[in-house]
């Protein structure tokens, strides 16, 4: 698949990243990039994911060289790049919650896993979080800045962590390839009694086809969710809807490491995602509007024409 006139790899159809399967209903054919991404749900375990995509070893090239500048235009971080994405506001926000939520005090070693730039580190930081911090990135730029915006120590994986109080994973656990195994692993090297903190986009209140692209491979409910989660051996305590500052629309999650041998007491299945399913073949069906809308908007003379076709193709949110 060639993303850009210098990123090409190969895609091939690839199990289901939760259950393993191999059968899938197809539900849109087009992207954000206009790359005719291909999205489908899991037939057995109902999972919406891409398929065809890239393998592990395609995916961690793509995000640890090409994901920032393709997405985001850097290649190394700063406070204007901060700033521009108002990344700084949108971690305000989910400190509050960390804050009220995971019981944090001085003594707590918390694991920001894909930490970018350390937007969440700098976050904790102003909000007085004195412990120890640490973080996962595969970007070396982006992983040096992130421990000088938060005093924190920032590794390529989580080999040498052990003994955590909390593991955030915001917004990355879409781009994971198994994502139960990351979480099975990460679950290990919590404390007892440690906190998991989970936000996802939510993709029963996707809007359009650019909701769809290629850096986020999976796309949760509250059910697929909570169903990984606790094949991956936690115990769900809560589980809801919310709606971030400059962020999509979300799914945020807080659970506890298991027992080992505990079955999973939610059961996602194709059936039960039928409402989602249906959603994305809407989207589908109405995509010829993004296409539109995307090459109006690389033509200067028609920016009226432009955000007229963006006024359709992003429905009001409902009160």
């Amino acid at each position: 698949m060639r993303v850009s006139p210098d990123i090409d790899f190969p895609v091939a159809l690839q199990p289901c990243a939760f259950c393993g399967g191999l059968k899938f209903e197809t539900l849109a054919r087009q992207d954000r990039h206009l790359l005719r991404l291909r999205t489908v749900g899991c037939s057995q375990c109902g999972l919406v994911q891409t398929n065809p995509r890239p393998d592990a070893e395609g995916l961690s090239a793509f995000y640890m060289h090409h994901y920032r500048k393709l997405y985001q235009g850097v290649t190394d971080p700063s406070l204007v790049y901060v700033s521009q994405y108002r990344k700084d506001e949108r971690l305000r926000y989910t400190v509050q919650h960390l804050q009220a939520k995971l019981d944090l005090h001085p003594g707590s070693t918390l694991l920001d896993y894909g930490c970018g730039e350390g937007s969440l580190f700098a976050a904790l930081r102003n909000a007085g979080f004195r412990g120890r911090l640490v973080g996962v990135e595969p970007n070396a730029r982006f992983a040096r800045y992130a421990e000088q915006a938060g005093d924190a120590e920032v590794h390529t994986d989580a080999t040498l962590l052990r003994g955590l109080d909390a593991v955030v994973i915001n917004h990355v656990l879409e781009h994971l390839a198994d994502p139960v195994g990351v979480l099975r692993d990460l679950g290990a090297r919590l404390k007892p009694g440690g906190w998991l903190y989970l936000d996802v986009p939510d993709a029963s209140r996707y809007t359009h086809v650019g909701d769809l692209h290629l850096a986020h491979i999976l796309h949760f409910t509250q059910a697929t969710l909570q169903a990984v989660v606790q094949h991956a051996g936690f115990v769900v305590v809560t589980c809801e809807a919310h709606d971030p500052p400059h962020h999509p629309r979300s799914v945020r999650l807080r659970a506890h490491p298991g027992q080992a041998g505990r079955e999973p007491s939610t059961v996602c299945s194709a059936s039960g995602e039928a409402r989602t399913w249906q959603l994305l073949r809407q989207m589908d069906a109405c995509s010829w509007r993004w296409t539109w809308s995307q090459r109006l908007a690389r033509l200067g003379p028609v920016n009226t024409a432009y955000r007229t076709l963006r006024r359709w193709t992003t429905p009001a949110a409902k009160p």
